[in-house]
């Protein structure tokens, strides 16, 4: 079994997951404004038409298109 130690990076920091990484730099790119982007107060992000969302923007961030399987992986990474 790995140590807490073990599992922490520089500085004591986890590694962010890809997922996340991912979805930060989706939704910071200016040129995906049009259909998602960061809301007013910068805590949350807004997506304005999810099929174009689906079929534009998550093949070019991540290996599908599939809304579902998006929000399903935005669920479990809210549990962590």
């Amino acid at each position: 079994m790995a140590s807490n130690s073990e599992d922490l990076g520089a500085m004591g920091a986890r590694r962010t997951p890809p997922f996340i990484s991912s979805l930060f730099s989706m939704v910071s790119d200016p040129r995906t404004d049009a259909l998602v982007s960061w809301s007013a107060d910068g805590s949350s992000f807004l997506i304005h038409n999810i099929p174009a969302f689906a079929s534009e923007i998550l093949p070019r961030f991540f290996k599908h298109d599939h809304f579902s399987s998006f929000t399903r992986q935005l669920n479990f990474c809210e549990s962590l």
